[in-house]
């Protein structure tokens, strides 16, 4: 499938974006238009920042357990990968999302305080529910943290399939 116009201002000038434009290959389309300089998906973007935030944050908890045994640590980084890695891609795909629309709609700075907080409800809810395991010593309330977490990614990911049919004129090849 190929672009054919650009979903923002209806230019044919397409090109092939390269890292340098900002274009993650593999990740989103490769295609930028050469008049509004429009580059894909800001969900996406958002997605791989907080995929980033979480592996600096996962591997400062791992030096912090890093002596307390080869088990431990590979339990710390699988749960912390799934549940943490999948809730920072998440909530940062929604700001992302906010600023993408901030962006290519050139609506007001403001407007991403919305997309923001949202982040912010997701991460406190999820917070909330690691945090009652350690309280009650139950492993339940980092399951349900697990679980909201990639119930979370799977929604933002069928969001992110949708608006890219939605959003591009495509032309199957």
């Amino acid at each position: 499938m190929r672009i054919t116009a650009c979903p923002r201002c209806g230019s044919r000038r397409i090109y092939a974006g390269t890292m340098g434009d900002g274009v993650l290959v593999g990740y989103t389309t490769k295609d930028v238009c050469r008049d509004c300089g429009y580059q894909g998906m800001p969900l996406i973007f958002g997605m791989v920042a907080g995929f980033g935030f979480a592996a600096t944050e996962n591997l400062l908890y791992g030096m912090k357990f890093w002596n307390e045994g080869f088990i431990v640590l590979i339990s710390l980084f699988y749960l912390r990968t799934i549940g943490s890695g999948f809730l920072h891609a998440s909530a940062t795909a929604l700001t992302g999302y906010g600023y993408g629309l901030k962006v290519i709609k050139k609506r007001p700075f403001k407007s991403i305080l919305p997309f923001f907080l949202i982040a912010i409800a997701i991460h406190s809810i999820f917070n909330l529910f690691a945090l009652s395991s350690q309280i009650t010593n139950q492993i339940f309330g980092t399951v349900i943290a697990a679980t909201f977490a990639v119930t979370l990614l799977i929604l933002i990911r069928k969001k992110v399939l949708i608006l890219d049919r939605k959003s591009m004129h495509l032309e199957i090849q």
